[in-house]
């Protein structure tokens, strides 16, 4: 059983967008979405200490693979479905390396803040990279209610995150399946678009892990100082067992 459905955005007609380093939709990627949730995986780990934020690491983990994948699975079943993908440019916003994790977790904070004050609950995944020519960055996938527009509180947020305020460029924003409302009207092509920003999510995955995990279009994304991946509490490890336990008593 995969993650979301096999097709591609490219199976709909849709062409890539490869005009910025690091940050366009891997539309072509064939993801086979990971192991199904009962396969046992073995864990392994490359880099330091998993608690130290000045540890460093040159790949995502099987472990923070799998999380992942797992974690985009339980956004469709709590009807949280990324809708946005957002590429953050730390490097030309002058944040260095070893405080990008810390930037990115204080600005999707403040997205779900504010999401909050709406009533509205946000789940989002994370990756960050270091890739050639593209300088530190991350990628953040993220529910958006379609009711509902950023404006230009992205470019506000990050004037009080980054030291050297905001600078043009450093930002990038794309509707996932296209239009606001695609994960409604157009269910499938929603989810082959997510299953494509998945795999290019993933693309810093260790080839050892990628081989289990069935992922494609694999390289290397850069050493990168502290956390390397996350996930939102709501669709995180403890999250998803509480799940599990609550259809158990069921």
């Amino acid at each position: 059983m995969s993650l979301l459905s096999a097709r591609t955005a490219a199976q709909n007609g849709e062409e890539p967008d490869d005009s910025d380093n690091g940050t366009a939709f891997a539309i072509k990627v064939k993801l086979l979405s990971g192991v199904p949730p009962n396969q046992n995986v073995p864990a392994r780990s490359w880099g330091g200490a998993r608690n130290s934020a000045a540890r460093t690491s040159e790949f995502i983990t099987l472990q923070q693979a799998q999380n992942v994948l797992d974690a985009a699975r339980h956004s469709l079943v709590i009807g949280l479905p990324f809708t946005r993908h957002t590429t953050i440019h730390w490097e030309k916003l002058g944040v260095p390396d070893h405080e990008a994790a810390r930037a990115t977790g204080r600005y999707v904070k403040r997205m779900s803040d504010w999401l909050r004050t709406l009533g509205h609950e946000m789940s989002w995944i994370w990756a960050r990279e270091n890739g050639p020519g593209a300088g530190s960055h991350v990628h953040i996938l993220y529910h958006l209610p379609r009711s509902l527009d950023l404006g230009s509180r992205p470019r506000k947020w990050l004037r009080g995150i980054a030291r050297s305020g905001y600078r043009k460029g450093a930002i990038r924003t794309d509707r996932i399946g296209g239009h606001a409302n695609t994960a409604m009207t157009s269910p499938k092509l929603h989810l082959a678009n997510q299953e494509a920003v998945l795999g290019y999510l993933l693309k810093g995955t260790h080839p050892s892990a990628a081989h289990v995990l069935r992922l494609t279009s694999i390289r290397p994304q850069g050493v990168i100082i502290g956390r390397r991946v996350s996930t939102s509490e709501n669709i995180g490890r403890t999250a998803r067992a509480r799940r599990q336990r609550l259809k158990k008593r069921a």
